[in-house]
């Protein structure tokens, strides 16, 4: 009855959301902790509070755009871009 119950539990329990890391250029490149990083929040893992980023991110209407690139949402002295 176990067994039963985790194969009927499993398609659930590896039903992911893919995010948003598709939607920007290499956001699948990003250095981190993580495969797929979890590029706009706080958390190396994803969910919770959003990361300067991810604010940038969503004022942008979730999708990558020339301001979006040219912005250094991360203070780090480069673009979102480079």
């Amino acid at each position: 009855a176990v067994l039963l119950l985790a194969a009927v539990q499993l398609p659930t329990a590896c039903n992911g959301r893919p995010g948003y890391v598709g939607l920007i250029p290499n956001g699948d490149k990003v250095p981190g902790t993580r495969r797929p990083m979890a590029t706009g929040h706080v958390s190396p893992q994803g969910h919770g509070e959003r990361n300067q980023f991810g604010v940038d991110f969503e004022a942008a209407g979730l999708k990558w755009t020339r301001e979006l690139c040219l912005k250094d949402s991360d203070g780090d002295g480069r673009s979102n871009g480079e």
